[in-house]
């Protein structure tokens, strides 16, 4: 499961939580308002390391570090990915096995060996 970044909407500081959490009400380290975590909305391959990041919207344009290599990186303005575009697109059949992905859960062809999410 990818990490999921986003800004607290009282402070503006950017931050980092896996992608499951999505609802959850947590305390900002930077300020400690109370901020819910929302659903992943974009993703975007990280320059430096190639490892998929999800985000939301409004991250589109602004630096932030890499979750998982820690390098300051631009988001992408075009090249993020809608998260509900690439599941459609990804998705099996309705007639074709499946099976869950052992590196993250996500549905996929009973054939295939790990998804490329």
């Amino acid at each position: 499961m990818a990490d999921l970044l986003f800004q607290c909407a009282e402070c503006s500081a950017v931050l980092d939580i896996e992608e499951g959490a999505s609802g959850e009400v947590i305390e900002c380290p930077a300020c400690e308002a109370e901020a819910t975590v929302p659903a992943p909305e974009i993703e975007w391959d990280c320059p430096a390391c190639s490892q998929t990041v999800c985000g939301t919207e409004n991250l589109k344009g602004q630096s932030v570090e890499c979750p998982l290599c820690g390098e300051t990186r631009h988001v992408p303005d075009a090249g993020a990915r809608s998260r509900r575009k690439l599941r459609l697109r990804n998705s099996p059949r309705e007639h074709e096995p499946t099976r869950a992905c052992p590196g993250c859960g996500m549905i996929m062809p009973a054939g295939a060996v790990i998804c490329v999410s």
